[in-house]
């Protein structure tokens, strides 16, 4: 163990996480989140908003219906004094991704990015998962326009329409 806390198996689980999420691999991302959430209870730190988040992502990846489990993260987020529009947006962005829509990912990519992260590991979501299937899927203007119509939208207003089933 590199660390006396564990925090080295943290973010191994973390890291095999995204790659996992950035291959679409369902099973792979599953069994990361699984051994996240087991570090996490032993440590006693037990769910919050951010392995919700992950687990939410992890929905969507194995095609699930994740809107369940968005509600569930946004209501931790609010308990725990976080306003995680724009985090959770990136769901809904990964949705399309794995969903092979690549242009309105990239309009959702802008809304997330308008209405700030609170973690610098959802920045990394984005620039590792989101940014790079969407830029091998469409031309440089396509992203560009897609994201500037994004940024126009709340993350809120967004979120507030996917959650009531619109």
């Amino acid at each position: 163990v590199a660390s006396e806390d564990g925090y080295d198996r943290f973010i191994t689980h973390w890291v095999g996480w995204m790659l996992a999420t950035a291959a679409r691999d369902a099973v792979s991302a599953q069994r990361w989140m699984d051994a996240q959430q087991d570090f996490l209870d032993r440590s006693g730190v037990m769910e919050t908003w951010l392995s919700a988040l992950s687990a939410t992502m992890t929905q969507v990846v194995s095609g699930g219906d994740f809107r369940d489990h968005l509600r569930r993260t946004l209501g931790l987020a609010d308990r725990e004094g976080y306003r995680a529009h724009g985090d959770c947006v990136l769901a809904l962005a990964y949705a399309e991704v794995c969903a092979g829509r690549f242009e309105p990912a990239a309009e959702l990519m802008g809304t997330a990015v308008a209405s700030r992260f609170n973690t610098t590991a959802h920045y990394v979501f984005y620039r590792v998962v989101l940014d790079q299937w969407v830029r091998r899927h469409l031309e440089p203007e396509q992203v560009r326009a897609a994201i500037e119509r994004g940024r126009g939208r709340t993350a809120a207003a967004v979120l507030a329409r996917f959650v009531a089933g619109g």
